[in-house]
């Protein structure tokens, strides 16, 4: 096991960054080596069966391996090789590497007054503490430049060290952006593509499970997102778009009702009945009669 860490005495000052570094350092914990490192001070020093609670916020980093990190909010959680997981003043959290693989971590610990830029952040929060940055030149840097300072620490380190940790929670927050900002679009296309396809395939009776295999995605992801975007399953929109089709019909033209459910998508009148009624609380027939508008001859 090989490492270095260093603890800062806590003390108070006039902090222009609203960041206090009070510890950091870095450890390699090779396959099969127990952990975590038992020279740690016992008020950090933790067993994993039973977890622990810190008074302090925390950015660490795996650079190397994989790993479980535990939250009392977020649940279990798996960790890889680039990622960066935040901890919490005063929740519960453990967190170890995976036997066969060892991980490298480097972290920071450090108080803030902003705690509620903390708490109610939509990019990192106690339900989402983990930032999928992955290997990343400029973390790693950053964080050796604190770990110098701290092993180096003399007159006016403080101040240079909490510019540097406002820089690391800065850039880690920016990439979270740029990765939550280009999976929102990703999914909105997708979502878009789906919408199309519905609407080109109505009387094709494409299943969702068929529309899901035509976009290259697993059927149970695409239910779960679809409905997220929508507010509808797929099958639910499905539906939904067919009665549209069918009420536009009913409304502006004199077929009668067989021949409107074939040509909104429905595999037959008595389906087409019994769903417009069961959506709608009234049949097809007394839908059209209701709205009174002119039936327009074909």
């Amino acid at each position: 096991m090989k490492g270095y860490f260093k603890y800062l005495p806590a003390k108070n000052f006039a902090n222009p960054f609203k960041i206090t570094v009070q510890n950091g350092g870095y450890l390699k914990t090779l396959p099969g080596q127990p952990y975590p490192d038992t020279q740690h001070p016992t008020h950090h020093y933790f067993n994993y069966r039973e977890g622990r609670i810190l008074n302090e916020y925390q950015i660490l980093y795996i650079l190397e391996g994989s790993g479980i990190f535990e939250t009392i909010t977020c649940g279990k959680m798996t960790l890889n090789e680039g990622d960066v997981f935040f901890l919490f003043p005063g929740e519960w959290h453990r967190y170890k590497p995976n036997k066969s693989t060892g991980w490298y971590e480097y972290w920071i610990g450090f108080t803030s007054d902003f705690s509620d830029f903390f708490e109610n952040n939509p990019l990192i929060s106690r339900k989402s503490p983990v930032v999928k940055i992955g290997l990343d030149e400029q973390v790693l840097d950053l964080y050796n430049q604190i770990l110098e300072l701290l092993k180096n620490y003399n007159v006016g380190a403080k101040y240079l060290i909490s510019g540097l940790a406002t820089h690391l929670l800065s850039y880690i927050l920016a990439q979270q952006e740029r990765i939550v900002s280009g999976h929102s679009e990703q999914i909105n296309n997708l979502i878009n593509k789906a919408r199309i396809t519905i609407a080109n395939n109505m009387k094709v009776q494409l299943s969702p499970q068929e529309i899901a295999e035509e976009l290259h995605i697993s059927y149970s992801w695409f239910r779960r997102v679809f409905k997220k975007y929508t507010s509808f399953t797929p099958k639910e929109y499905q539906i939904e778009m067919k009665l549209s089709v069918a009420k536009n019909l009913l409304l502006t033209t004199a077929r009668p009702i067989k021949e409107i459910s074939f040509d909104s998508g429905f595999s037959s009148q008595y389906h087409f009945s019994k769903i417009f009624k069961q959506k709608n609380k009234i049949s097809p027939i007394e839908y059209r009669k209701k709205m009174r508008l002119p039936v327009l001859p074909d």
